[in-house]
């Protein structure tokens, strides 16, 4: 059957009509295709980057530019010779440089993004300096980044969690430096409603310094290799777990500046290596701090010597729990059981102290400690640990000495039990010390009055007694034996009107036993 004339015309018009509508409907899709299309050429790249860093640079007032960018199909960024500057704040006509990175890559998954999910194949940052100028108030942030990579099982944008597989941190070096006069940060916030997994991190060959204003102290930190593994973080909880940490291999030093530098340890200038430290179990949830320290060593300059250093330890906003700390080195070793309120020196309702002591302490250790002395006193102290034995419990306000026990083999021995009250106002202290002792031979001692003393301490002597004191008012009442001969002392002392009275009595004491050499005995 033919169709007339005018039903062909009009089928032909209507095809006409669908290929436009269908044009048109098709247009914006095939120019997204097109442009999206021409991103990938790299002419087109640069030309868009270039805008984009035009408008950056005009909204931010900072002079922005980059050398070049690369985009391989899907979403393979790379961005090079990445620079960010503006108008020093300290030095009129010069620039400070804030970024500066040689190269950025960025390498994004598409599998789930279409449904708000993104896996970060590859994020890696190279030769990249940093430097924050004065963007931040609290402190001047500059330093330098080797490499910097990231890999991502996944972040769920919708969900907000992100899962990094692997993050890694190398030849970096970062230098803080604190400002005197800040602007009181604004403490309040929104709630961030996600939680990132790691499950590993590596820094390795990475410095970091830190300065206080007018550089009066400055500490310093070296790492060879530290490793985390499996955290998490929550920022909406504010909860922070790590399972382990190893830092492998470092230094770390602190230095006050106007100090002068002395002998032996030197509180005020400590440089530490060969740091090896283990710690897991590790969390953090405002004001809970929890941790198990595995093992730490580490040497001080001085040649003290950490071998090891381990326990638990537990803290929160009220309480610091050491249940089971030992620490040693080759020459000593001391375990502790300690528990300490925070509020242990306030006035109205002071918190409580427990502490459990035990330590043997080496002849070389005490000699480090106790920085320059004789020679001949050095010599002649006896190569034996002192002993230490100590438990006291209780608050500032009334203290209980159990028992305080030192001892050096050979040469002398201490004990002490008591109790004491308001140890922190000497105007209010109460005291009753009961003391015991005895002397083996402290020969060595005299070494301390010069090469040639003129008098000796001799062995078997003991002590016993008792001390007190009621405010500024100190008593004595003590018996020292020797031979066959007795001291005995009964005294007293204000120190507001430096009053006295001493009760000295000697029954039978040979005192050629203490002056050998004295003619008039």
């Amino acid at each position: 059957m033919r169709l007339p004339a005018h039903s062909l015309l009009s089928v032909v018009e209507m095809k006409k009509t669908l290929l436009w509508i269908l044009g048109i409907l098709l247009a914006p899709v095939v120019l997204f295709v097109v442009l999206a299309a021409l991103l990938y050429v790299p002419p087109v790249q640069n030309w868009a980057v270039q805008q984009v860093v035009k408008a950056a640079s005009g909204a931010t007032g900072m002079d922005i530019s980059v050398g070049r960018v690369s985009l391989v199909f899907p979403l393979d960024l790379g961005i090079y010779g990445f620079r960010v500057t503006q108008p020093s704040d300290s030095l009129p006509g010069r620039r400070d440089t804030i970024a500066d990175v040689g190269r950025l890559v960025v390498d994004v998954g598409l599998g789930q993004l279409l449904h708000s999910k993104v896996t970060v194949d590859a994020l890696e940052l190279e030769d990249a300096r940093l430097n924050t100028a004065g963007l931040v108030a609290t402190a001047r942030i500059k330093g330098s980044i080797g490499r910097l990579s990231l890999s991502s099982r996944g972040i769920d944008l919708a969900a907000g969690v992100a899962e990094v597989g692997r993050a890694s941190l190398s030849d970096a070096s970062v230098s803080i430096e604190l400002c005197d006069t800040v602007t009181p940060p604004d403490t309040a916030s929104a709630t961030v409603p996600w939680k990132i997994y790691v499950g590993r991190l590596d820094i390795v060959r990475t410095g970091i310094a830190l300065s206080t204003p007018g550089d009066t102290i400055g500490v310093r930190a070296g790492i060879d290799r530290l490793t985390g593994r499996r955290a998490v973080v929550d920022l909406e909880r504010g909860r922070y777990t790590v399972a382990a940490v190893e830092w492998a291999g470092g230094s770390a030093s602190y230095d006050n500046n106007y100090a002068p530098r002395t002998a032996g340890l030197d509180p005020n200038h400590i440089a530490l290596s060969g740091i090896e430290i283990g710690i897991d179990s590790v969390v953090y949830e405002a004001p809970l701090t929890q941790l198990n320290l595995k093992y730490c060593r580490m040497e001080e300059k001085s040649g003290l010597k950490l071998a090891d250093l381990s326990g638990q330890v537990s803290m929160d906003s009220v309480r610091l729990s050491l249940p089971a700390l030992t620490l040693r080195t080759p020459d000593s070793e001391l375990r502790a059981q300690a528990a300490m309120d925070f509020s242990i020196m306030d006035e109205r309702n002071p918190g409580r102290l427990e502490l459990r002591l035990l330590a043997n302490i080496g002849k070389q250790d005490v000699m480090r400690f106790a920085g320059e002395l004789p020679a001949q006193f050095v010599r002649s102290y006896p190569n034996r640990p002192i002993s230490l034995r100590a438990t006291l419990s209780g608050t500032v306000r009334q203290l209980d000495i159990t028992g305080v026990d030192v001892s050096l083999p050979t040469a002398f021995r201490l004990s002490a039990s008591g109790s004491a009250a308001n140890v922190t106002s000497p105007e209010r202290l109460q005291a009753d010390i009961r003391l015991r002792g005895r002397t083996g031979n402290l020969g060595f001692v005299t070494a301390l009055a010069g090469p040639q003393p003129s008098f000796r301490i001799p062995g078997g002597m003991a002590l016993e007694g008792r001390v007190g004191a009621d405010g500024s008012a100190y008593t004595a009442a003590l018996t020292l034996r020797e031979g066959r001969g007795s001291v005995k002392l009964d005294g007293r002392l204000n120190t507001v009107t430096e009053a006295y009275r001493a009760l000295l009595a000697v029954d039978g004491l040979d005192v050629t036993h203490f002056l050998p050499g004295d003619s008039l005995f």
